[in-house]
């Protein structure tokens, strides 16, 4: 691979490169979060703040994803997407030619197409710093029932009380996502921790929701005609994930948000779709997922990333 087949784009627009973005994404069979519409909005949700600096090569249909954060060289997404990485599935060799490499790259995927590349340039990964949780497509929403009882049959009651399920009308969709960001703020604060979703990412998952119901599902529990638990979900090519969940405090003793998390799980085995629940081992998780994930945050070493400039 010679460095002179790659070309840099440094511009918010993506458009010029939609096209080979989505065959890339697809190619290299990854995740949602790869897809040039999430990259696009988050581009423009963080540009007052951010240079992206993205590589590409029509030639092995490969995007290497890197934005520029003051000094420092990130991936794109960081701290928004669970799943940061180069997009494709290209070489060793590949990687290296796209001559700028940030020096740390968090949620790396055990199972990335570009695994190898990475572990030539940084061998020792250390231990997974996190895990993602799964539930894989194939049981069908009975069997799934057979294995929770208590669950579907607490579904079945409650929903008796009320609209479960998914929000198509878009005024609803934006009131909402409100909501969700609401109690997460509520949240947050009653355990003395900062909000991660601050200013601009508020704004990437506000343009998200409202510019790609293709991709951004909501979905509500209501208790008395009262919004008792909300959830968004991203859907991607069989699977989909979980992404913010939330419960209203009052309604708690009903464990909505658990009950929503459920009727979202059915849907999926309904749909023949895996559910991945993202980062994170919470015990409401595990306790449907049979599955997990390693996610790695990959150090490259401060001399090496400088060679490789």
């Amino acid at each position: 691979m010679r460095v002179a087949q790659w070309r840099w784009h440094e511009d918010l627009d993506l458009t010029p490169l939609w096209g080979l973005w989505s065959e890339a994404a697809e190619s290299g069979g990854q995740s949602f979060f790869q897809r040039p519409e999430p990259a696009q909005e988050w581009l423009w949700a963080y540009a007052p703040w951010v240079r992206p600096r993205i590589r590409y090569c029509a030639g092995c249909g490969a995007i290497v994803p890197w934005v520029q954060w003051g000094e420092r060289l990130i991936t794109l997404g960081a701290g928004m997407f669970d799943y940061c990485d180069a997009i494709g599935a290209p070489s060793v060799a590949a990687l290296r030619a796209a001559a700028e490499v940030p020096r740390e790259v968090p949620g790396l995927r055990a199972d990335s197409p570009w695994a190898a590349a990475w572990r030539a340039l940084a061998p020792d990964w250390g231990a997974p710093r996190h895990c993602a949780p799964f539930l894989a497509a194939g049981l069908g929403p009975e069997e799934l029932d057979r294995r929770h009882p208590k669950a579907a049959e607490r579904l079945r009651r409650i929903a008796r009380q009320g609209a479960w399920g998914a929000v198509t009308d878009p005024s609803a969709r934006a009131a909402l996502l409100e909501w969700l960001l609401r109690q997460k703020q509520a949240r947050m604060r009653a355990l003395g921790r900062d909000n991660v979703l601050g200013a601009p990412e508020a704004a990437w998952l506000r343009r998200m929701v409202a510019r790609y119901p293709q991709f951004a599902e909501l979905w509500r529990g209501e208790i008395g005609g009262r919004c008792a638990a909300g959830f968004l979900t991203w859907r991607g090519p069989g699977v989909r994930y979980g992404y913010l969940l939330a419960f209203a405090p009052e309604f708690a003793r009903f464990s909505p948000g658990v009950l929503l998390l459920y009727h979202v799980l059915r849907q999926c085995q309904r749909e023949g779709r895996e559910m991945d629940f993202l980062t994170g081992d919470q015990p409401f998780k595990l306790r449907f997922a049979a599955g997990r994930r390693d996610l790695f945050h990959l150090r490259l070493p401060a001399a090496q990333a400088e060679r490789l400039r």
